[in-house]
């Protein structure tokens, strides 16, 4: 659900609206950004996809979705001022956010929003669970599909105002509730999640006792003696 209401589907549904609602009404202007932004977030995901295993699942997931509310908030600004003083600089401000937007959403989540759930699944559920995942990403997508048409007429720019507070809702639950699971093996996650604290626990470093269970040996140290 997240993958979907964070406002990827706007910018990439309603990216000529966007685009007009920024004072831009050039058809054929409109038809180049419609094209370059798509190759762009495609750039951003497969630089991101080689990323996740340096960086992390969770920190790329929060810090870009911070930085897409930010996004937002400068879209909905350069655009208020781009439409009521009819500033040039103020609309091409807010084109360049958006395509900010579409790179960084693309480069911290689009690797992750079908990884993270296989992950964190052990194996007899993945399917299933994978399944789910699909599910909800289609009922979010079609829900911000058809209410942002007429969202964009109610209220115009303002509707951007939505994925500034959302995105920061989606952060704080994901700085909460979702694991690390860079560098853990299956076994691994299993001890995690059957922690008290599953999140704490992903954060610490990896012990020798956990090393020794996913290999599947017994490991005595000074602390056991």
């Amino acid at each position: 659900f997240f993958g979907q209401l964070s406002g990827n589907s706007i910018t990439s549904y309603y990216l000529p609206v966007m685009v007009e609602t920024a004072g831009i009404d050039d058809s054929s202007t409109q038809l180049k950004l419609n094209g370059i932004y798509p190759v762009l977030c495609w750039l951003g995901a497969i630089f991101g996809a080689r990323m996740t295993d340096r960086i992390g699942r969770r920190p790329l997931l929060i810090w870009s979705i911070l930085f897409s509310s930010v996004c937002f908030a400068i879209i909905t600004a350069t655009t208020k001022i781009a439409v009521d003083k009819e500033n040039k600089m103020a609309s091409n401000v807010a084109i360049t956010f958006v395509y900010l937007f579409g790179i960084v959403f693309s480069f911290g989540w689009t690797p992750l929003q079908s990884m993270y759930i296989a992950e964190t699944l052990p194996t007899e559920t993945r399917a299933k669970g994978t399944a789910v995942g699909n599910l909800g990403s289609s009922i979010a997508s079609t829900i911000i599909q058809y209410s942002s048409g007429p969202a964009f007429k109610e209220i115009s720019y303002y509707f951007y105002l939505v994925f500034v507070v959302w995105d920061l809702v989606e952060a704080l639950v994901i700085y909460l509730y979702f694991v690390e699971t860079k560098d853990r093996t299956l076994e691994e996650l299993d001890e995690v999640f059957s922690d008290p604290h599953p999140v704490k626990k992903s954060l610490q470093k990896r012990s020798v006792h956990t090393v020794a269970n996913t290999m599947g040996v017994s490991v005595t140290t000074s602390a056991d003696v």
